[in-house]
């Protein structure tokens, strides 16, 4: 590959980073509120078991804990899944990033060069 080649490459990556870093941050976003949504639901759920009647009945804090636990599995798996999805979009937008950073460092070095 020429050097013509590979500034329009570079400056083709540069063109089309801003666009990919704005789409990442907001699946980060999307993500977020997914898991807000679900700590939620577990929450709720956690308030209605400790509400109604004969659902939790451990005789001390630490039956009742394990009660509540195995009655939000279902719950705390969606948590988690939605916490692993956050984690992953914010990977891809820090790759993103770094992406930019590293070839905006190379076009100044390409301009210097120049």
């Amino acid at each position: 590959m020429d050097v013509t080649q590979e500034r329009a490459d570079l400056i083709g990556r540069l063109v089309g980073l801003p666009d990919h870093i704005d789409a990442a941050e907001r699946a980060v976003l999307h993500r977020a509120t997914q898991v807000e949504a679900a700590e939620n639901r577990l929450r709720d759920t956690e308030a209605a078991l400790l509400l109604t009647p004969d659902r939790i009945v451990g005789k001390n804090a630490e039956v009742r804990a394990a009660e509540l636990r195995a009655a939000t599995a279902t719950e705390r798996i969606a948590v988690a899944d939605a916490r692993d999805g956050y984690e992953a979009v914010r990977a891809v937008l820090a790759t993103l990033q770094a992406q930019l950073s590293c070839d905006q460092a190379l076009s100044r070095l390409v301009a210097l060069a120049s």
